[in-house]
């Protein structure tokens, strides 16, 4: 049953009328924010890669050998890439982010205000100000702004959709399919949206609620949790199928504190671990002096908001701070590197992208803070308070105007890049990606440090380097076996030494080397390399062929057996004897019927027989997905029939 304070709500939210205004003040902002992006090229900024086509994710049917990070969200990507091109889809997807953002915390900061003034004694300007202040430090703060530059997709767009579910969220009385269609919407963040909005839910359903079973708040958490399916399923198969996986925790992540200034500037939105990379203030004692003066504010405001969101958004806000400076606490650090280090915690592991929701109580709390302070100051006075949460916010975010402190800059795409697509697409083969670096200085974005671009350029089967180099132990976050093998064919070619031998041992096709960090010396050994071919050569890349490549499928006699892929986890291949196929090993490959063995470097050993070569596990894994996308569709339609009859019988 819904409280009295629900109800409320929605008649304040009813009242708040159509979102066109703020929807236009956000995406003006956003153009102030991003426009040289629109700019001719791709995005290139560490882990952004926003190029001209976009594959779907393998994981979204369980296979590896990568974590399953681009799940589901790296499927609006490929479908959008398909229909107006990669790049235009993710300059897209960005605006939509920060549109999205803004009109969502606008409407949130207008409940809090009706909650705040009910008998609407505040001047219409002061409302104004209050929601441009939380709009403006949600949707355009340093926060937000650096995750979106260097492309952690899920939490940015887990921020847009955040202050448009957080009413329901903290709501006890919300009908659960309403819920589950939320936590579908939030499972296009993966863990991160799953995880957040999570929290705000169980925060709910643990409150003291008359009416209420114990029974009945845990199957609401279940539901939430089943709408989670979508990313659940698919990383529960790639981490228990794969092997070879040695990951980083979150010591070298550690969220960038110093001292009482950082912890300011931290309150501002700031703290990155990659300092290089944050956005905002460069001034770092007037960047505390704006985060203290916002935290101050928000300890005023928050017992002025809306009794039903107290709790939660307190509660959450508690436990994402706690999140964000576990990793660079003394004590504490040592305890969540090993909490990070296991499987079921590794996505904590940089821990300061789980600041948002503390932010998002500071960017609700703080302008009517101000406002609390203004009403009980002179009124020449109280204006200027209740104006200056609007304020900082502004200065934080200029320094980002027009590009992001150059971090959006469209990256135009070199000729060869593309005629070397081109041809991997019409003859795929397992590609080897040079330098054998996962992270570097690239030049085509410009000198900034970015992940390896070809694998997310290419597409496809490339074998690639998955160690950030960020500590001294090796590590290898692919669960890739023939990575092991990449490495040392590019210390080998590093030292000018024959490499022919073990690209044939890992059935590597085609050699693609940027010619970026220690590209000379990698070229000049590949040049001389009597098996390899340059095939496409330029100023930016260079292609070659491995001249006697004898397919995906080899038997042990070294011969080529017939195969040919009919979609990612199916192939067809010819009867023979024992074989080596030239795809990262997984447990649950099948020949016919038969089980598979790993190879010596981790691809899939073939028993003698016939049969398609398939991966089982991808079977219920589709069939979740399938059930999952026809549940929202019948929930989702069912909701908008009944909204449209509404509106008709009106």
């Amino acid at each position: 049953m819904n409280s009295e304070p629900t109800n409320s709500l929605l008649r304040w939210a009813r009242r708040a009328g159509p979102p066109f205004v703020p929807a236009l003040f956000g995406l003006l902002l956003s153009f102030l924010m991003v426009g040289p992006a629109f700019g001719t090229g791709a995005l290139i900024n560490l882990d952004l890669a926003v190029f001209g086509e976009s594959s779907i994710p393998r994981a979204m049917w369980g296979l590896g050998p990568d974590l399953p990070r681009r799940v589901p969200m790296g499927v609006l990507f490929a479908a959008g890439s398909h229909v107006v091109g990669g790049e235009l889809t993710g300059k897209l997807m960005i605006v939509c982010i920060i549109v999205f953002a803004f009109t969502g915390a606008h409407r949130l900061a207008s409940l809090a205000v009706s909650s705040f003034d009910p008998d609407h004694r505040l001047d219409h300007l002061h409302r104004i100000l209050i929601q441009g202040a939380t709009a403006t430090i949600w949707a355009a703060g340093p926060f937000l702004l650096t995750r979106i530059a260097v492309g952690f997709w899920p939490v940015a767009f887990t921020m847009a959709v955040l202050p448009w579910a957080l009413n329901d969220l903290t709501d006890r009385g919300v009908p659960r399919r309403r819920i589950f269609l939320w936590s579908c919407l939030f499972a296009m963040g993966g863990f991160v949206g799953g995880f957040v909005g999570g929290a705000y839910l169980t925060v709910t359903m643990l409150r003291c609620s008359p009416g209420r079973s114990i029974a009945s708040r845990l199957i609401t958490v279940g539901v939430w949790i089943l709408g989670q399916s979508i990313w659940i399923i698919p990383s529960v198969v790639v981490m228990t199928t794969s092997t070879e996986r040695i990951a980083a925790n979150s010591a070298p992540f550690a969220t960038s504190i110093d001292g009482l200034g950082g912890l300011g500037r931290l309150f501002a939105g700031m703290g990155f671990w990659n300092e290089g990379f944050q956005l905002g203030l460069t001034q770092p004692m007037l960047a505390s002096l704006v985060g203290f003066v916002l935290f101050g504010f928000a300890i005023v405001g928050t017992k002025k908001l809306p009794s039903l969101w107290i709790a939660p958004i307190v509660v959450t806000a508690g436990l994402s701070f706690f999140i964000t400076i576990a990793s660079a606490t003394p004590a504490l650090d040592t305890a969540f590197a090993h909490l990070t280090s296991t499987p079921i915690a590794a996505s904590l592991r940089e821990s300061q992208r789980y600041l948002f929701p503390f932010l998002l109580w500071i960017a609700i709390a703080a302008p009517i803070g101000a406002a609390t302070v203004a009403r009980r100051l002179p009124i020449s006075i109280g204006g200027a308070v209740i104006a200056l949460p609007v304020v900082l916010a502004l200065i934080l975010i200029a320094p980002s105007a027009w590009g992001l402190e150059r971090q959006l800059l469209p990256a135009p795409i070199p000729s060869e890049w593309k005629e070397a697509k081109n041809l991997i697409d019409e003859s795929p083969g397992p590609v080897l990606a040079l330098p054998w670096f996962q992270y570097y200085t690239s030049d085509i974005a410009g000198d900034r440090l970015a992940l390896s671009p070809l694998p997310n350029f290419l597409g496809g089967d490339v074998i690639a380097a998955s160690d950030p180099r960020i500590s001294d132990v090796r590590l290898q976050e692919s669960a890739d076996g023939r990575e092991s093998v990449g490495a040392s064919i590019a210390q080998a070619a590093s030292e000018g030494r024959a490499v022919a031998e073990e690209l044939q041992l890992i059935g590597v096709r085609w050699v693609a080397l940027v010619h970026d960090v220690n590209w000379r010396k990698l070229a000049a050994a590949l040049n001389s390399e009597p098996g390899l071919t340059a095939v496409v050569e330029g100023s930016a890349l260079t292609l070659y062929e491995v001249d006697d490549w004898q397919g995906y499928v080899t038997g042990t006699d070294g011969i080529s057996v017939p195969s040919h892929e009919v979609v990612a986890p199916w192939w067809d291949v010819d009867p023979s004897g024992p074989a080596i196929m030239h795809l990262p090993y997984q447990k649950g490959w099948l020949r016919g019927l038969n089980s598979t063995e790993k190879g010596q470097f981790g691809q899939i050993l073939l028993t003698s027989g016939d049969g398609p070569v398939w991966f089982w596990p991808a079977l219920p894994v589709m069939i979740i997905e399938f059930l999952w996308l026809l549940t929202v569709l019948i929930i989702g339609g069912s909701l908008l029939w009944k909204r449209a009859a509404r509106l008709i019988s009106a």
